[in-house]
């Protein structure tokens, strides 16, 4: 299943009701089980192909408004990870958070440090959302790939 855009009609009224102006928002979302696929040297993609094994990413929609965009929550358990980012990561789900794409990577509100994996609001958000062991969660942004950023 592919991101899907949700368009949201807005209509916002100035003074008294004499001017009023309505304007549509686009909404991209992730389903709640995102399918990729993956081959045996790690690449991922998002159609399938010869050599290449379907993997179902858990999304959570958590903020529903603009501007959002997901991080990804990472473990260094392989226990109900989806797949390995490297010898000692794993991806475990994606969050939709408030805040805004930068190129590919999403930076969440309040937060301007490119790696902030260990910014704790967001381990601590992984580590509940996809309920980690301890603290073997962390988050990272780069997740526009879904959406064709670069």
């Amino acid at each position: 299943m592919k991101p899907f855009t949700l368009q949201i009609l807005v209509m916002t009224c100035i003074s008294t009701a004499y001017a009023c102006l309505s304007y549509a928002i686009h909404v991209e979302y992730l389903p709640r089980q995102f399918t990729v696929y993956q081959n045996k040297e790690g690449t991922i993609q998002q159609t399938p192909d010869v050599g290449f094994v379907e993997k179902i990413i858990p999304n959570v929609n958590l903020f529903k408004d603009v501007p959002g965009c997901y991080i990804a929550c990472y473990s260094s358990s392989q226990d109900k990870s989806v797949y390995s980012v490297s010898p000692d990561s794993y991806l475990v789900g994606q969050i939709r958070v408030k805040g805004k794409y930068q190129g590919k990577v999403c930076y969440p509100d309040n937060i301007t440090q490119p790696n902030f994996s260990k910014e704790p609001k967001l381990t601590a958000l992984c580590s509940k959302t996809f309920k980690c062991i301890g603290n073997s969660c962390w988050a990272g942004g780069t997740t526009g790939q879904w959406f064709g950023l670069k």
